[in-house]
């Protein structure tokens, strides 16, 4: 046997020892384990790390047992605890060594009463469309923007229309304005190739890129040569504003003030999309309520107001830059080189999350910037709604079940028109929003129609009119029976469906979430919705759900059906719908929405927004293959990294 060996443990702290002993039992108890599991009289270890400390009333006993007391000790700040002795440390380094904005704004959080943390959300430099979808502005318009050739003079309308955008601090009233870049937009501000470089590969690329339409079903008729505006080098989308107002003459006097503003720059109006007027559970114009299943953010009014809707609870790093994801883990963000940055506008790129101070030790004046925080990335098409032909399919499908071999089965509900049960089958929620997954035979009566008690709300107090959405798929509806696997609203959130009840499979698919944005317009005859999302990965995100999910036909086990909303383009016509009586067949889909516009914009904070606008330009160079607006591509261009 070896001979014995005797370990000192030396530590300061502040408060009780008993407090001490519990946040090790707690927090550090694998590492105690690993330390000091094969000491004599430690409790029983499981495993090299596993059991021992956490048996926190034998731990603490053990520990008693070991202790050495002292005749005399000494303490330099007997008044302070040791975070405070840190935070001092920390306002000495600054006052000494700050030398950007990023740090001096570091040394002033010193002065709270407790550290920021990394994952506290900066709402003052955070777009309000992250927090809100506007509900209280229902007047709206998009203004698509194409940008000159001069870069000064495109910083400087920038600078104009980016000290008026909305923070998130406060909810909008009155009016608000947004405003997103594409790469191409970038690229005419004169940001660096380099920096440029470190975009998402799918945000260089664009919408319109020729690989990229294709996985998302942009072919034929919906080609981005087709698109009235974001397709092609001609009508290139370099910028896009959203304007909102409380009423519809606030609207038109600020659309006129952006229009003279454009003007009087030389930029050009590409696009003027003036959405309808929002209505509380509004619908879009096939006559859906929308806007139903959101992601709820955490850090967000809304994450306070629907506390029990915890399956949609997402991290911030889900939509916006700079935060932790669902995994811990911190997206990969645009950045700028120190040289590109001197006056320190902009944070540096630093594990914000994982400190509880700032550390002036080593000065952040060379370290990369980071572009991205506080940003997201939004996605924008416009789709054309062919009404007509959706009314028309809807007729010549009831009459065909009408004559089908299970009239009886699909007519035991008389007080459902046919025609609304075969339009709610395609989306898979009822018109007025009620979900099919928990009300299969129908909506809800009117007295119940769209009534839900928020958890811990008295039931004598008023319920609230949002739909239920406090459902699963794989553990109310597994068949598909009520929803069908193929319906629109399930291929684009399936819930539980691939493993009903799994977490693990509620976390995989809640990666895929998209933060919806979107309104309905209307331009004389023709009515359609521009759907906007905000994502943090464009790709993971946006991509992977109109591809894998929307648009494929494989989808769930189903064989050649695609997505009975979207799933134009695609050979197959049919939508299978299951019944315990067996399969019913809808046949002779149609194509019901055309792709008008689109593109992929950079959403930023509002310090980047600042530095975009004032910074010198360093690319002078031409449109790099990346960002230029060509609509065909023999092979996808290099990715500067």
């Amino acid at each position: 046997m070896g001979a014995a060996t005797e370990y000192l443990f030396y530590s300061n702290y502040s408060g009780s020892w008993e407090s001490y002993l519990e946040d090790f039992i707690t927090k550090a108890h694998q590492g105690l384990t690993a330390v000091w599991g094969n000491t004599i009289g430690f409790p029983r270890v499981v495993g090299l790390f596993n059991g021992g400390a956490t048996d926190g009333d034998r731990f603490k006993r053990w520990a008693r047992r070991q202790q050495l007391p002292t005749r005399a000790w000494y303490c330099a700040y007997p008044h302070l605890t040791t975070a405070s002795i840190r935070v001092n440390a920390a306002l000495r380094q600054g006052l000494a060594g700050a030398a950007t904005e990023s740090e001096a704004r570091d040394w002033l959080s010193c002065f709270g009463s407790a550290p920021p943390t990394g994952s506290k959300l900066e709402a003052d430099d955070i777009q309000a469309v992250l927090f809100s979808g506007m509900g209280r502005l229902p007047h709206a318009c998009a203004l698509v923007v194409g940008f000159s050739a001069d870069a000064a003079t495109n910083r400087k309308w920038l600078g104009k229309v980016g000290d008026l955008v909305t923070s998130a601090k406060v909810v909008p009233r009155g009016s608000a304005r947004i405003i997103a870049l594409s790469a191409s937009g970038l690229v005419r501000l004169g940001v660096s190739e380099r920096t440029i470089g470190s975009f998402p590969t799918a945000f260089q690329h664009g919408m319109h890129a020729e690989w990229r339409a294709r996985l998302l079903g942009d072919i034929r008729d919906d080609a981005p040569e087709q698109w009235r505006w974001g397709g092609s080098e001609a009508n290139a989308a370099d910028a896009i504003l959203l304007i909102y107002a409380e009423c519809g003459d606030a609207l038109k006097d600020l659309i006129s003030a952006e229009r003279r503003w454009l003007g009087d720059s030389g930029l050009v109006e590409r696009a003027a999309i003036v959405f309808d007027k929002t209505e509380r559970n509004g619908r879009e114009h096939f006559g859906f309520v929308d806007g139903i299943s959101q992601p709820i953010v955490r850090g967000t009014p809304r994450a306070l107001k629907y506390p029990s809707e915890v399956d949609h609870l997402m991290e911030p790093g889900e939509f916006i830059l700079g935060y932790p994801d669902n995994r811990g883990q911190l997206p990969p963000t645009p950045i700028v080189a120190a040289t590109e940055d001197a006056g320190g506008t902009l944070p540096t790129v630093v594990a914000a999350m994982a400190r509880q101070r700032p550390d002036f030790a080593m000065s952040e004046a060379n370290m990369p910037r980071d572009l991205g925080r506080n940003g997201s990335f939004l996605v924008v098409r416009q789709l054309e709604q062919n009404v007509k032909a959706f009314e028309a399919f809807l007729d010549g499908a009831e009459a065909q079940l009408k004559a089908s071999s299970q009239p009886d089965w699909i007519n035991k509900h008389p007080d459902v028109p046919l025609r609304d049960w075969i339009a709610a089958k395609m989306l898979g929620r009822w018109k007025d929003g009620a979900s099919m997954a928990r009300h299969p035979a129908g909506p809800p009566s009117a007295e119940h129609s769209e009534r839900r008690v928020e958890e811990g709300t008295p039931t004598t107090k008023k319920a609230s009119t949002r739909p239920d959405n406090r459902f699963r798929y794989g553990e109310d509806d597994p068949s598909g029976f009520n929803c069908p696997l193929g319906s629109h609203i399930r291929r684009a959130n399936p819930r539980d469906s691939f493993v009903p009840g799994s977490a693990d499979q509620l976390a995989i698919t809640n990666r895929h979430r998209l933060l919806r944005v979107g309104r309905t317009y209307t331009r004389g005859e023709e009515r359609g919705l521009v759907f906007m999302c905000l994502n943090a990965d464009i790709e993971r995100q946006f991509e992977f759900v109109q591809q894998t999910w929307c648009l494929a036909t494989q989808f769930h086990g189903l064989r050649d059906e695609a997505d009975p909303i979207l799933g134009r383009n695609v050979r197959t016509t049919t939508m299978i719908v299951p019944t315990p009586n067996g399969p019913i067949q809808i046949e002779h889909l149609r194509k019901f929405i055309a792709v008008r516009g689109g593109g992929y914009f950079f959403l930023p904070g509002r310090r980047a927004l600042n530095w975009l606008a004032r910074a010198q330009p360093t690319n002078t160079s031409p449109l790099p293959a990346s960002a230029q607006s060509k609509s065909v591509y023999d092979s996808p261009p290099p990715v500067v990294r």
